[in-house]
């Protein structure tokens, strides 16, 4: 689901894996590195943004690069 909105937002499905593979990173550091704690929290600010960026970004209204504009009238 979450590749089809990014499509909607004119950008690559790549961008996801990109995002988890971040998100699994800056998890695996917290546990791992005590001690930094303060540093990956810092580090988790941008995949937040991401998140609400995914989240908050008005699609495109018409056909893009990864295929035609979603049937209107799904959102009141």
């Amino acid at each position: 689901m979450l590749v089809r909105r990014v499509h909607d937002l004119n950008r690559s499905g790549w961008i996801v894996l990109a995002w988890f593979a971040a998100t699994w990173l800056v998890v695996a550091a917290y546990f791992a590195l005590p001690d930094h704690r303060v540093l990956i929290e810092r580090l988790a600010l941008p995949i937040a943004l991401v998140i609400l960026w995914m989240a908050l970004a008005p699609g495109d209204t018409a056909a893009n690069d990864y295929g035609p504009a979603p049937a209107a009238g799904w959102w009141p």
